[in-house]
């Protein structure tokens, strides 16, 4: 089996603050000798941020972890928030990492081997397409650059510069793959969630209901069917910071989740195939994403009906409800 490790450089989100030093590092090397892989990190002072995926799954997992003189080490999370694997090496002048990955449990250990490879810092660099955005009322204008655009559709590398009103860079981010659609102008769109059809490279909104402007960056398309995935920041302390609970709620569902503001509910959507399809929606409790709420619609039997089951959290357990219509009165808009 042959898979690819991604480290996303995206997922730094780096401050331009002059007290610290960010680096952007990428390799290429193997896992238990014959599996190739590809990293990309992200360095800030002594913190990594990254993610991978295995191309068999196109899949996408979050990592962070720490660099400590020489030694390397990153931890991959499911979507619970739970360590599930580890990786631990030490590296030679930046310019190898040797080490060994552990799954949680114990019961798995793969030895791993890298060699750096290609830009050895994306800060500087500003990519041929360059684009500026502002979405009212949100403070913030971003300008960015990306690799690579062919009529209307652009992807590739991206550097994302974040000033405030005042025309102060606030903060850079990075994308290995800021793809979005063009206008008619030539123009990309901002905070448009259109399902299956189009979805922004850069969404502003409050994801977490705390009265600040988040912001989610388009990341490629690694979720189910193709879709949409995203590196969500949450406004802390002055500063974005990648969240992997709700970056992870983007990646196992079909695109960008919707926020209600109003009751504070962020909504996904999933289906399987042509006739399976489910809606969640998502709440906040002390700080962690909770779910409150699923329907889920099964066309799925060759009786021309639809089964519909509603499960709802009463905060101790699911309460459950299950009704079958007509496909034909059920799907009439």
């Amino acid at each position: 089996m042959v898979f690819v490790l991604y480290f996303l450089a995206s997922t730094s989100g780096l401050a331009q603050n002059p007290t610290e030093e960010s680096i952007a590092l990428y390799y290429q090397g193997q896992i238990n000798g014959k599996w190739n892989i590809e990293m990309h990190l992200s360095l800030v002072e002594d913190v990594l941020s990254g993610s991978y995926a295995y191309t068999s799954q196109n899949k996408s997992i979050p990592i962070r972890g720490s660099l400590l003189e020489n030694r390397f080490t990153a931890s991959e999370y499911d979507a619970a928030g739970r360590i599930i694997g580890t990786f631990k090496g030490e590296l030679d002048e930046f310019d190898h990492i040797q080490g060994i990955w552990r799954s949680a449990d114990g019961r798995k250990e793969y030895a791993f081997s890298l060699e750096r490879m290609g830009p050895k810092n994306r800060l500087t660099t500003t990519y041929p397409h360059q684009f500026i955005l502002k979405k009212d009322p949100f403070p913030y204008e971003a300008r960015f650059s990306v690799a690579t655009c062919e009529e209307d559709i652009c992807s590739g590398l991206a550097t994302i510069n974040l000033y405030d009103i005042s025309g102060k860079l606030v903060q850079t981010f990075f994308s290995d793959d800021l793809y979005m659609t063009l206008d008619e102008n030539q123009k990309p769109s901002v905070n448009v969630i259109l399902g299956y059809d189009e979805q922004s490279a850069l969404i502003f909104d409050d994801f977490n209901f705390d009265g600040k402007a988040d912001i989610a960056i388009r990341n490629g398309n690694m979720g189910g069917y193709g879709s949409p995935t995203y590196d969500v920041y949450l406004y802390s302390q002055n500063r974005f910071v990648f969240h992997i609970p709700l970056s992870l709620l983007v990646m196992e569902n079909l695109g960008m989740f919707q926020t209600d503001a109003k009751r504070r509910i962020l909504t996904t959507f999933t289906k399987s195939g042509c006739c399976w399809h489910q809606t969640s929606e998502n709440g906040w409790q002390n700080n962690k994403i909770i779910p409150l709420k699923r329907i889920t619609e099964d066309a799925t039997g060759s009786n021309e009906k639809v089964v519909v089951t509603t499960e709802i959290w009463t905060g101790k357990m699911w309460k459950k409800s299950v009704k079958t219509y007509l496909q034909s009165a059920y799907y009439k808009e």
